[in-house]
């Protein structure tokens, strides 16, 4: 609503202005036309500014779209895959700024336009923690079942992938360090994962 409303705005504005130039450039004089440029330009870069500002206000306002470029960087590396259906698959990399031992938890929505789109359809964990050797080991649950158990890992790599039956719209990852409070790393549509077949 609001970014209907910002660019019936923004178009009116560049409508008024124009119309405000055409019948003010009669073309007799250049020193007309080079008085007019500059002004032209104000209105192009405001035009610029309230569209950027529209884009900031959206985003804000959707956040299964806010960039998955987020405060989790550090953490971890997520990546993943989906199809124009939504999301099948989600790989989580723990970095060396993740704690010796600690949870990682995925929450995934029902697709965009299904009757669970508002809906968990599923829940990823991992457990996990560092041996003396400096190896992991690894638990994960899907929908809390006991899903593997990795032993001696070089690193906490975990790929979680749905079957042909089961499409998320969105995940939501929450990680919390032995000892410490969860925190959310991590949050993207299925867009952000969806690279189409050229």
């Amino acid at each position: 609503m609001l970014k209907q409303n910002l660019l019936k705005s923004v178009t009116l504005t560049v409508v008024f202005v124009c119309m405000f130039l055409l019948t003010a450039c009669d073309g007799d004089s250049a020193k007309k036309n080079a008085e007019q440029a500059p002004s032209q330009e104000v209105v192009e870069t405001k035009k610029e500014q309230s569209t950027s500002d529209s884009s900031a206000t959206e985003s804000e306002s959707k956040p299964s779209e806010t960039s998955p470029e987020s405060k989790g960087n550090a953490i971890a590396k997520i990546n993943g895959g989906a199809d124009e259906t939504g999301i099948y698959s989600t790989v989580v990399r723990l970095t060396d700024q993740a704690a010796d031992k600690g949870v990682v938890e995925m929450v995934y929505h029902g697709a965009k336009g299904s009757p669970q789109e508002n809906s968990i359809v599923n829940t990823f964990r991992i457990e996990y923690y560092k041996e003396s050797d400096g190896t992991f080991e690894i638990q994960t649950f899907f929908n809390g079942d006991v899903y593997q158990n990795l032993h001696h890992k070089d690193e906490v790599k975990v790929v979680n992938t749905f079957d042909a039956t089961l499409r998320a719209g969105d995940v939501i990852v929450s990680y919390t360090p032995d000892g410490g409070d969860t925190q959310e790393i991590f949050r993207a549509d299925a867009a952000y994962f969806y690279a189409p077949a050229n």
